[in-house]
């Protein structure tokens, strides 16, 4: 049953993908995409390198799941660029090399980055240098700001979409979409813990402002080793949409006046209360 994916899968993926790439027999490890997506290392066969192949089969695939297909990596035709467009390539954003969908599976393919996600990282180092957080956060919001100027959100940043090659942060996967574009999601899409309280609010919409409140999440957790808002998930919902995210110095007094103050300003519960976009807060974190 290609549903499953289960023990026959490597066999379905390398039937699909056809005689460009090739499986790596024994996988090494490496953190699993979110289901019902499976990740699997290959070798593009022209040039030797290892690529990653993110899979699912196309049987009884939900519209959307193929809207997210979609949505997340366009149509590769020329060079390879976020979403498969070569003006959206960025050295900070992992780019799309085909895709396609054939033999009952849906599948597209990116460069291999061995050294994992921050989440890996941070389940490591729970608490990061201040140093090393403001490295990570600098470098992610440079490609959410790359996408931002050219009228793109990511609007679904979370530590598993963030990679690392040669030590710095590049930006992978996701629900790029044009600024504004309403999304419908099932809840079991959701990753309450780092959307906006906008989006928890049911509006839908991605935003930069929505960017910029996931990734002061993101650093938030970096620097407190948590989340703003603790409790179970509800109750971390209700506090996010109702109330005030504590200081990040609280948990972190090191963490410079600057750095706590944007980060606050970023986790505003109001959008227009935000940073306008993610340069606005890169600018910010900066500093003068």
């Amino acid at each position: 049953m290609i549903g499953g994916m289960a023990h026959d899968a490597g066999q379905l993926v390398q039937r699909a993908i056809g005689d460009r790439y090739r499986l790596e027999p024994a996988p090494p490890d490496f953190p699993t995409a979110p289901l019902p997506w499976r990740l699997f290392p290959a070798t593009e066969l022209s040039s030797g390198r290892t690529v990653a192949v993110k899979a699912i089969p196309d049987e009884n695939l939900p519209p959307e799941i193929r809207l997210r297909f979609e949505r997340e990596v366009g149509a590769v035709e020329s060079a390879p660029g976020w979403l498969g467009q070569p003006h959206l390539a960025s050295p900070r954003i992992l780019p799309v090399l085909s895709r396609s969908g054939r033999d009952g599976i849906v599948y597209y393919v990116t460069p291999w980055l061995p050294e994992g996600s921050l989440r890996a990282r941070m389940q490591r180092e729970p608490t990061m240098p201040v140093a090393d957080a403001l490295t990570i956060l600098d470098d992610t919001a440079a490609a959410v700001g790359f996408l931002h100027e050219r009228g793109f959100v990511h609007a679904r940043l979370k530590p598993e979409n963030i990679l690392f090659e040669d030590g710095r942060a590049v930006l992978a996967d996701g629900f790029s979409r044009v600024v504004g574009l309403v999304v419908q999601l099932p809840p079991s899409l959701e990753i309450l813990d780092y959307d906006s309280p906008e989006l928890m609010r049911g509006e839908r919409v991605g935003s930069a402002r929505g960017d910029v409140y996931s990734l002061a999440v993101i650093a938030f957790e970096m620097l407190a080793g948590r989340r703003p808002f603790l409790g179970t998930p509800m109750e971390a919902a209700y506090k996010k949409v109702t109330g005030t995210a504590p200081p990040v110095s609280s948990p972190r007094p090191e963490v410079s006046p600057a750095l706590s103050d944007a980060l606050a300003k970023a986790l505003s519960p109001n959008p227009e209360d935000r940073f306008a976009d993610a340069n606005e807060l890169r600018r910010a974190i900066a500093g003068p």
